[in-house]
């Protein structure tokens, strides 16, 4: 029987996975979307099964992408999609958080993963990241603070006027941290995945930031 490959993508405005068809499939809900139509969706919040393998998708049409491969059933595997960058080039916040947890993760863990988000009214804004628990465990973090490097205060090239925070240094260092990782434990792994559904440098961002927890 050949393995059925469902693609996931992350709903961040609230926290949820979400499967995507171009046809309509009983008891999804049908959405209108700009880029690509009428879809229809199938929303969850967690994603079980055994991780298989965490890779990098460089080379894509839509972009860098990490991917995360978990297999569901005997013959189903669960390829959950996320951006690697934000758009101003930082380092995406689930991929932040997933990485700060690599190395507490082991390649054939049973995991249950699933999205944290919340704003943080005292700052304005938005908290984004990735919990993963094995064994009813939640993983903590395998990095200490000072093992992350800062943020860097700068001034707006434009508004003089305003502050804004250059990740350039840690998104090198989470790129980095993942590529290692992903050489060290994907080895022997192949797939012959056909995906079949759609998929639905110096970095800066302004002072007030979107981050689950500040380096700083």
């Amino acid at each position: 029987m050949s393995t059925v490959w469902k693609n996931i993508k992350i709903k961040s405005s609230d926290g949820k996975f979400y499967e995507s068809s171009k046809t309509e499939v009983e008891g999804w809900t049908k959405v209108e979307t700009k880029e690509h139509g009428t879809r229809w969706h199938r929303v969850f919040s967690n994603l079980q099964g055994r991780l298989a393998k965490i890779d990098l998708d460089e080379e894509g049409q839509f972009g860098d992408r990490l991917k995360v491969y978990v297999e569901t059933d005997t013959d189903e595997v669960s390829v959950l999609e996320i951006n690697l960058f934000n758009t101003n080039k930082s380092i995406n916040d689930y991929v932040r958080s997933l990485c700060q947890r690599l190395g507490n993760l082991n390649i054939g863990d049973e995991v249950d993963i699933f999205l944290n988000t919340k704003y943080k009214n005292n700052r304005g804004y938005l908290n984004k990241f990735m919990v993963v628990k094995v064994d009813d465990n939640i993983v903590e973090k395998a990095l200490a603070k000072e093992d992350v490097p800062k943020w860097v205060e700068k001034q707006d090239p434009i508004k003089k006027d305003k502050k804004i925070w250059d990740r350039t240094d840690e998104t090198a260092f989470f790129y980095n941290l993942l590529k290692s990782w992903i050489g060290e434990n994907t080895k022997g792994y192949s797939s012959d995945e056909n995906d079949s559904t759609e998929v639905t440098t110096t970095s800066t961002v302004a002072a007030t930031v979107d981050d689950d927890d500040l380096p700083f």
